[in-house]
């Protein structure tokens, strides 16, 4: 029997690479192949929540700002709890031009919501805003100008797992509260990372597929297909319109 849709849970795992995709994630619904709208953060993001392209939303970078008529959260109306999460550093909230949350919002959110989080902990430099535990910076990986990627890629893998686990925190908490069998569940990410291929670590340029190729895992409460093998960041707020039965 279809289901109603209450509410939409967006969870943005930053510079996640397609081939580290769990395969507990892929399982949960529908992983479909994703093009990134860009190689950096404000790009990507703002065409989630857009719609559009980065040439026709021009934010390219942390010192641009989003028009908040482009911003969905900011338009889909009144009788939404719209919100913003992420721990650590949260430029991006300015780019957006919305609140952030500086605690968890799951917990408190009430339906019919629209929650969006991004999620840090495969960004670079890999444990930088790692919450538990010991802080590694940037210059930890450099010795003599020379990058250990051993260790680059090991930190790397080590944040994939903790976003992996944070994730399912989520999926979890949703549950107990009696709020996922009416959740649309998008797991996506916003660009890839390079992990020693052309010698480069981090992103941004140049444009390739280990940047430029993510997943996106919608899983939908009453188990539809999502019956596409490609789509782009500009697709998933079309997405998220049509699970809701709303019009931005």
């Amino acid at each position: 029997a279809d289901m109603t849709v209450k509410n939409v849970f967006i969870f943005v795992a930053d510079a996640f690479r397609r081939d580290h995709l769990p395969s507990a994630i892929r399982e949960l619904g529908d992983e479909v192949h994703t093009i990134a709208a860009s190689t950096n953060t404000p790009p990507s993001f703002s065409s989630m929540v857009s719609g559009l392209y980065p040439t026709q939303h021009s934010t390219y970078s942390f010192s641009h700002r989003l028009n908040p008529e482009y911003n969905f959260l900011n338009q889909i109306g009144d009788e939404y709890d719209t919100r913003f999460y992420q721990y650590g550093r949260a430029a991006i909230a300015d780019v957006l031009g919305v609140d952030l949350c500086d605690t968890n919002p799951i917990d408190d959110i009430e339906p019919p919501f629209a929650l969006l989080e991004r999620e840090i902990n495969s960004h670079a430099p890999y444990n930088q805003f790692h919450d538990e535990g010991e802080y590694k910076q940037i210059s930890d990986y450099f010795e003599n100008g020379v990058i250990d990627y051993d260790l680059v890629k090991q930190e790397y893998q080590a944040g994939c797992n903790r976003v992996e686990k944070r994730f399912f925190e989520r999926l979890d908490r949703l549950e107990d509260r009696g709020l996922l069998d009416e959740t649309l569940v998008i797991f996506t990410s916003d660009h890839g990372e390079f992990l020693g291929e052309y010698g480069e670590y981090s992103h941004g340029d140049p444009v390739v597929p280990e940047l430029i190729r993510v997943s996106t895992v919608i899983k939908h409460p009453d188990g539809r297909e999502v019956k596409t093998e490609l789509m782009s960041h500009v697709d998933i707020l079309p997405t998220i319109e049509d699970c809701l039965s709303i019009e931005v």
